[in-house]
């Protein structure tokens, strides 16, 4: 079994005087990941463990992989093997992983090679070598068997693609167990686990289980005022971190109220901001809770104490009424990092930023980047970072464009049991779009929306339970194209895997990885998995 038990002595002290390859997907989670863990000894971080690490690596014997990765299922062939790959997770289920002897038993196959062998040495005895040939034609049928078993086994376990605790708070429980935490790294896990809310990785149940035990963590952290990691600039002395169930409005601190409204998916899908009487409602909404439209499209920092000090009260009131919102869907339990003179920025507002630098600088490359968004996790309170907010309030603005573009040429069209959209590279409005953890929130908007408008496609089937495929041309090459599926608003099968604050949680199970490759089998094109979630694919 792969799962490492002893964190310092079977990880940190065999890496400690090594020199360390270090892999991190280019995702918000990995990102935070990073910043808490800082060639032979191989680090992936948030990447390798739902595929064959060995094979596809072609890693030599002395390679040795630690693997820091919340998307599952965990590859058979990682949790089976004891000496190069060892999983780092947080309390995992390993109820589900198939036994070792269902997968891995060779000794049907070793018989029939040795009951072969045998028959030929006694080819003069006519009976004994009858005898022979019937017994290894019972071998080879019992091989089969347990072959077709051995097929069905893995189908249903690596049927539906999940993801586990995200991999900054595995590393954060790390250095807490060592005593190396402080609210920088605790800082860093509450945005993975953020990230994993924001990108539909995970359901409120298991955010509201994490939040509870990293709200503990914050507590113990602002009593003892443990010194900050690293540069004395990365992070400002005079931080506090504190709880709060916050609107869930993005980026409403740092823009006005009226464009949060009109860009979050919460708001613009159940106002219904895409048809005509969608505005006239949202405006109704605005003055029962006494916001005239000068209030609403004045930056947030400038409205007056007395407003900002009720619109919680008031959302909550008046919420249901106009919106169909209830308490759970309009606030989230969040966490809000303060910084002397500055305006507050909660873990949503962190996680939005952080992907901005990932996936929203089309003409730099990637790496660059990965270490802008590690910068900017590192130090909030650098000078550019008014710069970073007014580049992603723009992208916010393009993805809103983008949905309302496909929403009114009627591009979403069902086919077959899936709701499909293909976005051309001329109707693109943002090359950010192209990108793995954008094109995933365009998808879900799109999904979203579609649903909102029109609850039903004919008789039967209710747009809510179709999932949606979205194709884009490919930024790479333009005989590719990119394709990413989401599951279900709703599904009929209401399946959950254990996915607690101790276990693995699921959510969204998703079949897309499995239908792709299936796909791509039976029509015989071309197609490249180049990212780390299956149901992206190019």
């Amino acid at each position: 079994m792969g799962l490492l038990t002893d964190l310092r002595g079977d990880f940190l002290d065999r890496i400690m005087q090594e020199h360390v390859l270090v892999f991190v997907t280019p995702d918000v989670d990995g990102v935070c990941a990073w910043r808490i863990l800082r060639f032979n000894y191989v680090v992936l971080v948030n990447c390798g463990a739902n595929f064959d690490i060995l094979k596809i690596l072609e890693a030599p014997a002395q390679s040795i992989f630690f693997i820091c990765d919340s998307h599952r299922p965990i590859h058979v062939n990682n949790y089976y093997n004891q000496r190069q790959v060892h999983l780092i997770t947080l309390n995992e289920n390993t109820e589900d992983i198939p036994k070792f002897e269902d997968i891995f038993n060779d000794d049907t196959m070793d018989e029939v090679e040795s009951e072969n062998e045998e028959g030929s040495r006694n080819v003069e005895d006519k009976e004994g070598r009858q005898r022979s040939n019937l017994r290894a034609a019972e071998k080879r049928i019992s091989r089969r068997k347990w072959e077709r078993r051995k097929e069905e086994i893995l189908i249903e376990y690596e049927s539906f693609s999940y993801y586990a605790a995200a991999s900054a708070v595995v590393l954060f429980d790390i250095a807490w167990k060592l005593c190396q935490d402080n609210l920088d790294l605790l800082w860093c896990a509450i945005v993975g686990h953020v990230s994993q809310t924001m990108l539909f990785k995970s359901n409120r149940e298991h955010y509201i289980e994490q939040i509870d035990t990293l709200h503990s963590h914050v507590n113990r952290l602002s009593h003892s005022k443990n010194p900050i990691a690293g540069d004395s600039d990365s992070f400002s002395q005079s931080i506090d971190i504190n709880f709060e169930e916050e609107l869930a409005l993005w980026l409403y601190r740092h823009w006005s109220l009226k464009d949060a409204l009109e860009t979050t998916i919460l708001t613009s899908t159940r106002f219904k901001l895409f048809t005509e009487g969608g505005y006239k409602r949202l405006q109704e909404f605005l003055a029962s809770i006494g916001l005239s439209h000068r209030d609403c499209s004045q930056k947030y920092s400038t409205m007056s104490t007395q407003i900002k000090d009720n619109l919680n009260s008031l959302f909550l009131q008046f919420g249901e009424k106009f919106g169909s919102l209830t308490r759970s869907e309009m606030f989230l339990p969040s966490f809000i990092l303060r910084l002397s003179y500055k305006t507050p920025l909660s873990a949503m507002d962190s996680f939005w930023l952080i992907l901005a630098a990932l996936e929203c600088q089309p003409n730099k490359h990637p790496v660059e980047g990965f270490h802008t968004a590690a910068e900017i996790l590192a130090s909030w309170s650098m000078e550019s970072l008014g710069d970073w907010m007014e580049n992603l309030q723009d992208q916010l603005r393009n993805l809103v464009g983008q949905v309302r573009a496909v929403l009114d040429t009627d591009e979403v069209v069902a086919f077959g049991p899936f709701l499909y959209v293909y976005v051309a590279k001329s109707s693109l409005l943002s090359l950010s779009f192209r990108n793995p953890q954008f094109v995933g929130i365009l998808a879900r908007y799109i999904l979203t929306a579609k649903a909102t408008m029109r609850v039903r496609l004919g008789r039967n089937r209710r747009t809510a339970q179709m999932p949606l495929v979205l194709c884009l041309d490919s930024r790479y090459d333009e005989n590719y194209i990119f394709v990413i599926g989401i599951p279900p608003l709703q599904g009929d099968d209401d399946r959950k895997f254990d996915n607690e604050l101790w276990l693995i949680v699921f959510i969204f199970p998703s079949l897309f990885g499995q239908a792709f490759d299936a796909s791509v089998k039976r029509t015989k094109v071309r197609g490249d998995f180049r990212h780390f979630d299956s149901n992206c694919e190019l």
